[in-house]
């Protein structure tokens, strides 16, 4: 099985596209993605996520027998959500997912460590809360268009599991032995994969 992970670069905290962007992450794990890479693709888990502070929207899949497919599946996601008939139910109940992380307790000390980390204040996230709950099916489409359809050109993509022939670096994969097999061998490691690991 595969471990893979697809990011790009989109928007900073305060734009005004950061928050269609989380939605549009919600709307997809929970309606296309899920279906199409556990459900029918076989893997256990899968989906997409925005993140603000560091300005990154990407997808991953775990536990993938066919990576291949899923690849291909979150390559055509930004033309699935931007050509989708979303209901006002759909935004709703992603806003509602959205807002479990949003709203969450946090300690002190978490607090105030995004605070001085991150320089993002109160004003700031009360905005951003204003501008989720303002987050219509047309700034979905929108930010799926911009930053999926057109904007994923520059994706960092790595995929960990056996090497196979889909994978060469005649293709443009760098390929990365990790060295599983040995380091549990040698007493290191726990319960390991097959042999021949690859990081692209």
């Amino acid at each position: 099985v595969y471990y893979s992970a697809l990011a790009f670069p989109t928007v900073p905290y305060t734009h005004p596209s950061g928050a269609p962007l989380q939605i549009l992450s919600q709307l997809l794990t929970h309606k296309h993605l899920h279906h199409e890479i556990r459900e029918k693709g076989g893997a256990y888990g899968g989906g997409a996520y925005a993140r603000g502070l560091s300005g990154l929207f990407g997808f991953y899949s775990y536990r993938d027998p066919n990576p291949q497919n899923t690849l291909s599946i979150i390559q055509d996601s930004g033309r699935w959500a931007r050509d989708r008939d979303w209901t006002e139910q759909d935004l709703e109940e992603a806003k509602l997912s959205v807002f479990q992380s949003v709203d969450a307790p946090e300690s002190v000390s978490e607090e105030g460590m995004t605070r001085f980390v991150s320089g993002v204040d109160e004003d700031m996230e009360q905005r951003k809360r204003e501008q989720l709950l303002d987050v219509r099916k047309e700034d979905v489409r929108e930010v799926a268009q911009k930053y999926i359809v057109e904007g994923m050109e520059g994706y960092s993509l790595a995929v960990l599991g056996e090497k196979k022939d889909w994978v060469n670096q005649g293709n443009g994969w760098a390929i990365k032995n990790l060295e599983m097999i040995q380091a549990a061998e040698a007493g290191v490691g726990g319960d390991v994969g097959p042999a021949n690991p690859a990081v692209s």
